[in-house]
């Protein structure tokens, strides 16, 4: 428990590597299945976030345990999405993304649009058919989340750029507006960068 206590706090002061060696060595110490899991899952986010695939596709591995509850299996598929490289799969990937997203939006909103944003990214590199998009962006506005949630807006331009080119437009620039200044400059590149695209 201390180990965890220890890792919390790195990665709240922006060491993961920290966090990550903390939660390590209390995985070794792991006596209860679910909790050695969870320790597991995490440190595999952290290793993804630092760069280490390898790590984190080991720590996913183990952390697979035949039963879990949904929001844990939604965690894993978005990590395991992080170590996707076959992009020959996207289709089924894109399918298990959206069917994942729908059945963890009751239990955590954010945690669904992160994965609702995975299904438009690879929408936008595939070819899903006008249906599948569609159904990304339905789940997508069902969120309990603000309409101008940075995450909701991608998914908008990301599976439905066409469709709704004009609502992700006036999204960016009301968000162009908002007192953040990181917000507002990524907004005004963002807009710069459709503009001269349209051009």
């Amino acid at each position: 428990m201390e180990l965890d206590q220890t890792a919390a706090r790195a990665e709240t002061r922006g060491a993961p590597a920290v966090a990550l060696e903390a939660l390590e060595r209390s995985i070794a110490l792991s006596e209860v299945p679910s909790r050695r899991a969870k320790r597991l899952l995490k440190a595999a986010e952290l290793a993804l976030e630092l760069g280490r695939t390898d790590q984190a596709a080991a720590h996913l591995q183990l952390a697979a345990p035949p039963e879990v509850d949904v929001l844990v299996r939604a965690r894993m598929v978005l990590l395991s999405e992080g170590l996707e490289i076959d992009v020959s799969r996207s289709i089924p990937r894109l399918h298990l993304l959206l069917t994942t997203a729908e059945e963890a939006a009751a239990g955590d909103p954010e945690l669904a649009l992160r994965l609702l944003r995975a299904a438009a990214t690879r929408g936008w590199w595939d070819n899903p058919g006008c249906v599948l998009r569609e159904r990304v962006v339905a789940a997508a506005e069902r969120l309990p989340v603000p309409e101008l949630h940075p995450d909701l807006v991608f998914v908008l331009a990301g599976a439905t750029p066409l469709e709704r080119g004009a609502t992700v437009i006036e999204r960016l620039e009301r968000l162009e507006r908002c007192p953040l200044t990181w917000i507002s400059s990524f907004c005004s590149f963002i807009l710069r960068l459709v503009f001269r695209l349209a051009e």
